[in-house]
């Protein structure tokens, strides 16, 4: 069969043309050929969605970049109390972990510690709810703005926080409601609140304040490491002062020997006639771990009821945290230095090595 339009040959029982796409009619067969191509099924037209209300698409409520920016923005205050609270808790830790302390000076330091745990959590808390549109979020969120109004540097973050969270537009969004049973005026409300840029105002000054306090801690915590440590080393050797006088007093009393560490102490048990309670005020051990040193009593030689030389030598618990150097004291009552860890300090009952004397 030929096509009537192109002149190609259509393969018997072919209905089309494979050249020019057109209908062609078998001879014998009713009708005529026709140029019109059959039509193709028509396809569903996607229409685009349209919000529901002001502030929600398909009956749920869209987070304004406003509340995203002040979830985020809280988070930073979070994990800053977090780690303060860390580091708090660490300072309390070492420091009356193993010297008790009065209650009046424990409780104010636990309340601090407990005080960043609690404003951490809460602030994270509030970073979750105000993401998911809870009202615990909005609820946490005016209460930390409350405790910040107390503070000149927090106080315009809150101001903000409290302006833009206490419209009545944030209080339909928090509520849980669909969007399908709002009112006309209850969507303008609640289009004025999404559309405002008190969030993004609220959310900078929160976040400048965090930054601000973390610059002066990154240049005042090395600081105060610094101070502790030197703090420490003052307090070691005014120790080994003390038990170098303490030595040099049970010598004069003995007529010549050095006592032990426990005669120190309770001089009656190695002096029968000496009648005080101690030597220097040493009601306590003269060794063990205090003050971020270790202090031990190294005896010499046995000199009759007591010893004829010692050495003193206090070690930081830990280097670099507690204390640099390494402090040693003897019979000549010279105390000295040595910053190495790798050399002894102490031969025979005397200070060893190439130290250095404090002066």
């Amino acid at each position: 069969m030929t096509c009537p339009h192109c002149g190609a040959e259509v393969a018997p029982g072919n209905t089309f043309c494979h050249r020019c796409r057109k209908r062609v009619v078998a001879p014998g067969s009713s009708g005529a050929a026709t140029s019109r191509p059959t039509p193709l099924p028509s396809r569903p037209v996607a229409r685009p969605s349209t919000p529901s209300s002001a502030g929600s698409v398909g009956g749920k409520f869209r987070r304004p970049g406003g509340i995203t920016a002040l979830a985020v923005a809280n988070i930073l205050p979070g994990l800053a109390c977090l780690v303060a609270f860390g580091g708090t808790f660490t300072v309390v830790q070492e420091g009356f972990g193993r010297t008790p302390a009065p209650l009046r000076v424990i409780a104010p330091l636990v309340a601090i510690v407990g005080a960043f745990a609690v404003l951490g959590l809460l602030y994270l808390a509030s970073s979750v709810g105000l993401l998911t549109l809870k009202s615990y979020g909005r609820v946490i969120t005016l209460v930390l703005a409350g405790v910040g109004v107390l503070g000149i540097v927090t106080l315009p973050a809150a101001i903000l926080a409290f302006m833009y969270l206490l419209k009545p537009g944030m209080v339909i969004l928090f509520s849980g409601r669909r969007a399908a049973t709002l009112s006309a005026q209850e969507r303008q409300a609640l289009e004025a609140a999404t559309s405002s840029k008190l969030g993004l105002a609220t959310a900078t000054l929160t976040v400048l304040p965090c930054l601000a306090l973390g610059g002066i801690a990154a240049i005042g915590i090395p600081s105060l490491l610094r101070a502790r440590v030197a703090t420490n080393e003052s307090r070691a050797i005014g120790a080994l002062r003390t038990l170098v006088s303490a030595q040099a007093a049970y010598q004069s009393f003995s007529k010549g020997a050095f006592a032990p560490a426990e005669c120190l102490t309770k001089p009656a048990t190695c002096l029968p006639d000496y009648h005080g309670s101690s030597f220097w005020g040493l009601s306590d051990s003269v060794e063990g771990t205090r003050e971020g040193y270790v202090f031990k009593l190294h005896p010499g030689l046995a000199s009759g009821t007591g010893l004829a030389s010692f050495a003193y030598t206090a070690e930081p618990v830990s280097r670099g945290q507690t204390g640099n150097r390494r402090f040693c004291a003897d019979d000549t009552g010279i105390i000295w230095t040595d910053p190495d860890p790798s050399y002894p300090l102490v031969k025979d009952g005397r200070c060893f090595g190439e130290l250095r004397p404090i002066r």
